[in-house]
């Protein structure tokens, strides 16, 4: 199949979403598939995947809000959602999947009624309106579990009633982590988060209740995708970590060889999240044979079966018990080289795209037409129409972006002309309106300001001044 995967890219930061539409595109292009990765920016981490045996089979086309797309016939469009506003992304897959009679899937990361009801911040659905919207003409709507796609089949209820609601669990980056050899194991306690205050149930706060007695003289590391740590939480680990003896580090968006040289010298994970739609940190340290302790959530249930140490969410002292049973149970390494044998079967990019492709299997031979072909011509013109003006805004934006120093100066200079003329202006048409302006000669240029004014000019000499003085008064 000739397949292109439409996603949009930060130039300087990435999520898991963004992570999970590379390793497809290696995992598709080792399946056999040509595949055409189109975005609007090169992904942070592009480069660190050229150890993989099928990172050159695929293409990145890299262009402003993807208007370079590929020509040519086109099987299957996959669309790569993303929080927010980013209509042109969504109108443009559209358009380009009927222009190209291909076949459209969405990659469902997370709903609406799944994230609300597990987030102790709850989000609004308009977030999710492009995701729905493009649901509506999808032959395929594809989740990273099958606890993922059971809400899906709850939310998405506009898709076509041909529509495959499948899962497939994502690979992680394996290689790098059979690079390393020799790593020793340290008494460290690595917890892989986000902050910020769009990523609270992410559990970054959390992290402060797994102090206690037992991890005195361990390292707590933190690795932080981006985004820096909220002062407040840093302060509370940081005074948690003296109280009990331990020492803390933050590490900032490290490569994939360095974030699992540094998971395989810990004795521990900590994962403290309320919510995820698959969860990458504990798959990679049960890979790395490193035990981790989690929240109970259904997915990671899902995922890892019995093979995970899960306690309540919110639990502080469920956390801490559990702490103390890990760091001091001389059975923990033969569960965690049971858990490590466990995600073997998932782990790798070729056990991905065995899975994609029976997915696929099931997209190529469905009778009915393409969901996109199915749509109004209404519907198709209005997709036309509002890619045009979004690349016209677009451009326009960035016209004015690039001339704003310009634009500004100028601005500046209008405004410090105004100004000289503002304040005198002003001041002249106070003192007409409070009967005299004193102190000030009577020239041509005031006779006419007066008569401007509708005021009536007459000039008197008082006994008493030692000059004569200008008196206006008011005509009739």
């Amino acid at each position: 199949m000739r397949i292109i995967i439409l996603g949009s890219n930060s130039p300087t930061s990435y999520s898991g979403g963004r992570y999970h539409a590379q390793i497809m595109a290696e995992a598709l292009a080792e399946a056999g598939h040509e595949v055409v990765y189109c975005t609007n920016h090169v992904p942070v981490f592009y480069d660190e995947f050229s150890d993989l045996p099928a990172h050159g089979r695929w293409k990145l086309r890299v262009s402003p809000r993807m208007r370079d797309l590929p020509r040519g016939p086109c099987d299957l469009v996959i669309v790569v959602p993303q929080m927010g506003e980013v209509a042109w992304l969504y109108e443009r897959a559209l358009l380009y999947a009927r222009c190209r009679g291909a076949r459209l899937a969405l990659l469902n990361f997370e709903s609406p009624n799944w994230f609300n009801s597990l987030s102790p911040e709850t989000r609004s659905e308009r977030l999710w309106r492009g995701w729905d919207r493009v649901s509506q003409y999808c032959d395929l709507i594809l989740s990273s579990t099958r606890e993922g796609s059971r809400h899906a089949k709850a939310y998405y209820r506009d898709a076509p009633k041909h529509a495959l609601f499948r899962h497939a669990y994502p690979a992680i980056h394996a290689t790098a982590a059979d690079g390393l050899s020799g790593v020793a194991r340290q008494r460290q306690v690595v917890c892989i988060t986000r902050m910020g205050t769009q990523s609270r149930h992410k559990g970054a706060a959390e992290i402060a209740q797994a102090f206690c007695p037992a991890v005195s003289g361990y390292h707590f590391l933190l690795i932080v995708g981006q985004g820096g740590i909220e002062p407040e939480i840093l302060s509370e680990l940081q005074r948690q970590a003296r109280r009990h003896g331990a020492s803390l580090e933050i590490a900032y968006q490290l490569s994939d060889v360095e974030k699992f040289r540094r998971i395989q010298e810990s004795s521990l994970m900590l994962f403290l999240s309320y919510f995820e739609g698959f969860g990458y940190p504990p798959v990679e340290a049960a890979y790395c044979g490193v035990p981790c302790i989690a929240y109970e959530l259904p997915v990671l249930r899902e995922v890892h079966g019995e093979h995970l140490t899960l306690v309540p969410r919110g639990d502080g002292q469920a956390l801490r018990n559990a702490l103390r049973q890990v760091l001091s149970d001389p059975l923990t390494g033969v569960r965690a080289r049971k858990a490590q044998g466990n995600v073997q079967s998932i782990a790798t990019v070729s056990s991905f795209a065995k899975r994609l492709d029976e997915v696929l299997t099931e997209v190529q031979s469905m009778q009915a037409l393409p969901a996109v072909l199915t749509g109004s011509r209404g519907s198709a013109c209005v997709w036309w129409f509002q890619t045009r003006w979004n690349d016209a805004t677009h451009r326009l934006y960035w016209l004015v972006l690039r001339q704003r120093p310009r634009l500004q100066s100028a601005w500046s200079r209008t405004l410090q002309f105004a100004a000289i003329f503002w304040r005198p202006t002003r001041r002249a048409v106070r003192a007409l309106r409070q009967g005299a302006w004193k102190n000030t000669p009577s020239t041509a240029s005031q006779k006419k300001l007066a008569r401007t004014h509708n005021y009536e000019f007459e000039q008197v000499s008082l006994p008493e001044a030692a000059s004569s003085k200008t008196r206006y008064r008011r005509s009739a």
